[in-house]
Formats: structure tokens, C-alpha cells, sequence
């Protein structure tokens, strides 16, 4: 016995097996991937002249007074990257973790007999409050 399957229909137990999901939002990966690449980049930059000061300070003495300046501020842009990083993946991840309460605006009277009433081919709800009790 044959069973018809639709175009473009994906069986959700195979795709268990391939562990994919599509719960991630996609504008998020996108910036968080962005910041990423900025801060590598800035972490090449850095590296780069570290490497630079090192070599110009064992052949020569002199010079590296220029490389340091825009090593250290490269170093705060790096640092300044990465707290904005560790502050959106932060307020993304606990916003969505847990549910919010919120209290009752207004006093509604919720304590009572409701009675569904058809009337012309319409239903109406009827409320009546049950008496207050002492």
C-alpha cells in the first residue's frame, strides 16, 4: 500500500536526525554574526601589531612609539566590540527565556453564572454575578 506524499512535504521525524532546526531567528544570527566578524577583525588588527612592535623593538629602539598609540586604540575598540556582544546576546537570550507577569488593569466581574443564549440564528452571552457573600 502506497501513501500519497505532497511536493515539498518534509517529515519532522527525519529532520530530528539532522538536528536542524529552524528556531533561531535569522535578523539575529545575521547581527550577532556581523559583530562577530568585527571583533576578529579588530582582533587580527591587533595582533598584527603586536607582532609588529615586537619585531621593530628587537631590530631597532626606536619608532614604535606611533604603533603603540593605534595598538592601544585598537584595544579599546576591541573591548568597547565585545561588551556590545556580551550585552545583546545577554538581553536577547533572558528576554526570551522567561515569561513576564503582568497584574489585572481593571476589576472584572468574573465570579457569576454565564449563560449561552441562541437567539436568531445568533448566541448571546448572558452574565449574571453570584451575590456577595459574608
Amino acid at each position: 500500500m502506497s501513501m500519497a506524499v505532497k511536493p515539498g512535504y518534509i517529515n519532522p521525524l527525519t529532520m530530528m536526525g539532522h538536528k536542524k532546526t529552524g528556531l533561531t531567528p535569522a535578523v539575529h544570527t545575521q547581527q550577532e554574526s556581523k559583530q562577530k566578524d568585527d571583533v576578529k577583525d579588530l582582533e587580527t588588527k591587533q595582533q598584527g601589531l603586536q607582532n609588529q612592535i615586537l619585531l621593530m623593538k628587537s631590530t631597532t629602539s626606536t619608532g614604535t612609539e606611533e604603533m603603540e598609540q593605534k595598538l592601544e586604540e585598537i584595544t579599546t575598540e576591541l573591548k568597547a566590540a565585545k561588551s556590545q556582544t556580551v550585552q545583546t546576546a545577554d538581553s536577547l537570550s533572558m528576554s526570551k527565556r522567561f515569561d513576564s507577569y503582568e497584574t489585572a488593569r481593571e476589576e472584572a466581574d468574573s465570579f457569576g453564572l454565564y449563560e449561552i443564549q441562541q437567539d436568531e440564528g445568533e448566541y448571546k452571552v448572558s452574565f449574571s454575578p453570584y451575590p456577595d457573600q459574608p
